[in-house]
């Protein structure tokens, strides 16, 4: 039987289908709905991809306000794991963007069979979650991205890797530097998403006074073999206020 959400059937309902032939094309989707991001600052987004018999890139862009910006590729055959995602797209916000809340949309774009197709990213998962598991939110937040923006932080961070690719059952080591505005001394207390399975992160916080550490991610053997994009995030207080930064990603490269 065919129902609505009021779980309502029967011959007085109405309903349309939309019968279309089957095409290859892709999903994009967020695994969560609403980001943070400081003026002049920028916050990264791990892209989850499923493909439907098409395996070349993807380009992926921002659409939204002026001031926000970013691209990014997906290359073909990506992600090579399934629940991993395929790229991770740093979206950059402008230092005159005015601080609050705003709205943006994350657009695939691919020629498929000479035909451009375009998908936008889809938050329609994470929105239902936070609607007590709501099956069918409104339509219009199901590709809508909320960013707030807050105050320019009073420092940024920066992560490159020592050597071009570690071998699993090796530690890669890398290097963490902060760019402290005047007047910022603080302690910066450092984490680090986007490591596969097996690959543990031993990072130390940035002391107060110092513009610079190293640290290191610790691949298993049974680590997989790959291109991964590490994103190290910073928090600290300064005058009374909490301020939490994005390195930009940084390629974590794994060989046998």
């Amino acid at each position: 039987a065919v129902e609505h959400l009021q779980y309502w059937y029967g011959p007085d309902e109405v309903y349309r289908v939309t019968v279309a032939p089957y095409a290859p094309s892709f999903d994009l989707s967020l695994g969560i709905d609403r980001y943070n991001a400081a003026q002049g600052g920028s916050v990264s987004l791990p892209i989850l991809v499923a493909r439907r018999d098409y395996a070349s890139p993807i380009d992926v862009s921002v659409i939204g306000p002026a001031g926000l910006s970013g691209q990014v590729q997906i290359p073909a055959g990506q992600p090579a794991m399934p629940n991993t995602a395929g790229a991770t797209l740093v979206v950059n916000v402008g230092p005159d963007v005015p601080v609050g809340p705003m709205a943006f949309l994350i657009q695939g774009k691919a020629k498929i069979n000479g035909k451009d197709v375009i998908e936008y990213a889809s938050v329609r998962a994470a929105v239902s979650r936070e609607l007590a598991g709501v099956p069918m939110p409104p339509r219009q937040t199901f590709t809508t991205v909320g960013l707030a923006v807050t105050e320019k932080a009073p420092f940024a961070l920066a992560v490159k890797f020592d050597q071009p690719s570690s071998a699993l059952g090796k530690p890669a080591n890398l290097t963490i530097t902060a760019v402290r505005k005047p007047g910022f001394t603080e302690e910066i207390a450092l984490t680090a998403t986007g490591q596969p399975a097996n690959v543990a992160p031993a990072l130390k916080n940035i002391p107060a006074n110092m513009t610079e550490i190293k640290a290191q991610l610790n691949a298993a053997a049974n680590a997989p073999v790959g291109t991964f994009a590490i994103v190290v995030n910073g928090k600290a207080k300064h005058q009374n206020q909490d301020f939490s930064v994005n390195a930009p990603p940084a390629n974590l490269v794994l060989t046998k």
